[in-house]
């Protein structure tokens, strides 16, 4: 497959310093602490930057207000007709930066952290005190003056209980958001920003979180990409395609892996893109080239970025953060279950709600299933066909015309009924009736199961490059 040469993006810190400390902050290099880009400086890279094609730019920091000619720098961006994302904690504007926003033509969002609702828990993550009521009071400015707007919420140890009322706030006021659940390991290698990622067990509660209320917050764990070619898929695409220009000049792949490559008064960016042996070695790195990727059954819910294998392996390439990989693998698990889950609900109009073991449901009324990565099953009974009775995954049992599953404890059809009877009507139908002779759930429920199940568990279809 040919080799994409082109850049795509440039990512402007325009600040090296921040006027917060965020616990979760990956930015601790020394070589980022200082330094701010001036204007003149931002107009020489963005003018080179589109002469080789780039038609977008992240002005971030740091804190990027804290550049005294943030303003200027976003008018030039604007001027050379830069669709322009702006990154800051909020903390620092005021009325008169919405007047020169709502002016800036190509501006594609503001992009603001808001940890929690509570002053007390957003302050304590950010080590600015008053930080959250000035983030919010930015943030209803923004709003006012209709000026694109996205809410970016970090999940970690100490907010994961208060991200779900921002989520649910940004949801009532249609505010665009997005809760990052893995947080990436600091750019110094040291990792000592992962003490407040969460565990697994605090995922798998984080999970339980998001399906109350009927699932209103489950749309966290996406839907997948679908079906990919990973020989079409570049491992360390968000840096092979662009460039980073720190506060004092430096030029890095990109924001949060910060390998020098050159200085912006020494080195061309065209220069620097074209020719630097890293960037030309991350162009021909595909994920299909990645054994563990290409044998992963989970591919379909990776985002393939980079700087979790990276921060996790002091830079070396080739080399997967096995953590990532495997929240990777959970993330899908739990998409998996939420759409069983959703799906059961709304099909028999009866809440389901969690038991003590993970993978254990209650509906109310019936009584206890079983969820689990590779089937959705009654809870377990003495084995006669084989040792689960799948719960509307009817591939894999060989069914006579009528087959008697028991005993069934706690079966999800009802209390008393001690045995479940299957009856083939034809080709591809069902019934099922329970012990007392009643004909149980409709058979479309288990057609739509079926449908769950086949799009998360279908082998992946992966082609080698």
């Amino acid at each position: 497959m040919p080799i994409n040469n082109s850049i795509t993006h440039i990512e402007l810190e325009i600040s090296n310093p921040c006027n917060e400390r965020c616990l979760h902050c990956y930015r601790v290099c020394n070589s980022t602490r200082k330094g701010f880009l001036s204007a003149a400086q931002t107009k020489n890279v963005l003018k080179q930057a589109k002469n080789l094609g780039v038609k977008s730019v992240t002005i971030t920091g740091g804190e990027a207000l804290l550049n005294p000619e943030w303003r200027e720098i976003v008018e030039i961006a604007d001027d050379l007709d830069y669709q322009t994302l702006l990154f800051t904690n909020g903390s620092l504007l005021n009325e008169k930066d919405m007047d020169f926003l709502s002016s800036v033509k190509n501006l594609k969002e503001v992009q603001i952290s808001l940890y929690s609702m509570e002053e007390s828990v957003h302050d304590s993550i950010t080590g600015l005190k008053g930080s959250c009521e000035k983030t919010k009071d930015a943030i209803k400015l923004l709003r006012e003056r209709k000026i694109p707007l996205f809410v970016s919420c970090p999940v970690m140890k100490e907010n994961k209980l208060a991200v779900f009322d921002v989520m649910r706030w940004c949801d009532d006021n249609n505010i665009p958001s997005c809760a990052d659940i893995f947080i990436f390991g600091s750019s110094d290698y040291s990792k000592s920003n992962l003490s407040h990622r969460l565990s697994w067990k605090e995922l798998e509660d984080f999970f339980e979180e998001t399906m109350k209320d009927n699932g209103r917050l489950s749309y966290i764990w996406g839907k997948g990409y679908g079906e990919r070619r990973l020989n079409e898929i570049e491992f360390y695409n968000g840096a092979a395609h662009s460039l980073c220009v720190s506060g004092d000049g430096t030029i890095y792949p990109a924001i949060g892996w910060y390998e020098p490559l050159g200085n912006i008064e020494t080195d061309s960016l065209k220069d620097i893109f074209e020719n630097h042996q890293l960037l030309k070695q991350l162009r021909t790195i595909h994920a299909s080239d990645i054994e563990a990727c290409e044998n992963c059954k989970s591919s379909d819910f990776c985002d393939f970025c980079f700087s979790p294998h990276i921060t996790a392996n002091k830079g070396e390439l080739r080399k997967l953060d096995n953590e990532y990989c495997k929240f990777v693998k959970v993330r899908k698990e739990f998409a998996f279950m939420r759409d069983v889950i959703n799906y059961i609900q709304s099909a028999i109009g009866k809440s389901i709600v969690k038991t003590e073991n993970l993978d254990v449901y209650f509906i109310k009324d019936i009584g206890n299933f079983v969820i689990k990565k590779d089937s959705i099953c009654y809870e377990h009974f003495e084995e006669v066909e084989k040792k689960e009775a799948i719960f509307g995954i009817i591939d894999s049992f060989c069914y006579e015309d009528v087959i008697t599953i028991a005993p069934v404890v706690n079966c999800v059809f009802g209390k008393n009924t001690s045995h479940i009877t299957v009856r083939k009507t034809d080709a591809n139908n069902f019934e099922f009736y329970g012990s007392d002779g009643k004909k149980l759930l409709e058979k479309n429920i288990f057609d739509e199961l079926e449908k769950i199940y086949n799009a998360y568990n279908n082998p992946q279809k992966l082609i080698k490059q």
